[in-house]
């Protein structure tokens, strides 16, 4: 959420580049791998033909599950509540200017 991020000018140099690089190199690996698994382990997640009168024929079946639709919904309530406690960690960080 770096777009919340409010910077104070006075101290410019408030972020390191050794860390964002090292962060998109974390990124690069991690979905490298996680490609690598899907690829080997994830083909049961490809889409099937399930029923060719509805929907144009290919639907994604294990989309359909409750399983599926309750770790949707937990994890956008997960996601809601980080954007939420951010915003309140923010609002609670005292601003030089006002020290």
């Amino acid at each position: 959420f770096p777009f919340f991020l409010s910077v104070h000018h006075e101290n410019e140099k408030n972020f390191d580049l050794g860390v964002a690089f090292g962060s998109w190199l974390v990124t690069v690996i991690h979905a490298h791998l996680n490609a690598r698994w899907y690829a080997e382990y994830g083909k049961h997640l490809v889409a099937i033909n399930v029923d060719k009168k509805r929907r144009g024929g290919k639907r994604y079946k294990w989309t359909c599950t409750w399983r599926f639709r309750i770790g949707l919904v937990l994890y956008y309530l997960g996601l809601a509540s980080v954007i939420y406690h951010d915003h309140i960690m923010r609002t609670l960080r005292p601003c030089p200017n006002n020290a």
